[in-house]
């Protein structure tokens, strides 16, 4: 398989994807209709795309309207259904590595509906 170059739009870096960092706080960096990243340039830390611009296997955009506890609800659901697929392919050892992400994705729900309901409500 052919390794996946990125590129910085900030600073003009180009790499390896595991020349990447984890970006930090994902969905506060993205706006609606951006094209989702989870990689960061280790340059200057702005989110870094894939060169040839595979959006087969990047996620889709952020919807319009996403929120920050929407988002959460929704990963954790995905989670949950990659845990089964692992299951019914036999791979137990995977499917509990998954349990803990949803753990912690049950903790990025609480927390993004905590945050939620200690901002005061826009536009009054």
């Amino acid at each position: 398989m052919k390794e996946r170059i990125f590129e910085c739009q900030n600073c003009d870096w180009h790499g390896a994807e595991d020349a990447t960092r984890e970006a930090r706080d994902v969905a506060q960096r993205h706006e609606e209709g951006d094209t989702f990243s989870d990689r960061e340039c280790p340059k200057c830390g702005a989110l870094v795309f894939p060169r040839d611009g595979a959006a087969s296997s990047a996620p889709a955009p952020l919807e319009p309207g996403a929120t920050p506890e929407s988002m959460a609800r929704e990963a954790e659901s995905m989670l949950r259904r990659a845990r089964d697929m692992l299951i019914q392919a036999g791979a137990p050892r995977a499917a509990d590595k998954v349990r803990a992400a949803i753990k912690s994705a049950g903790g990025a729900v609480r927390h993004a509906e905590g945050k939620a309901a200690r901002q005061p409500e826009r536009g009054t």
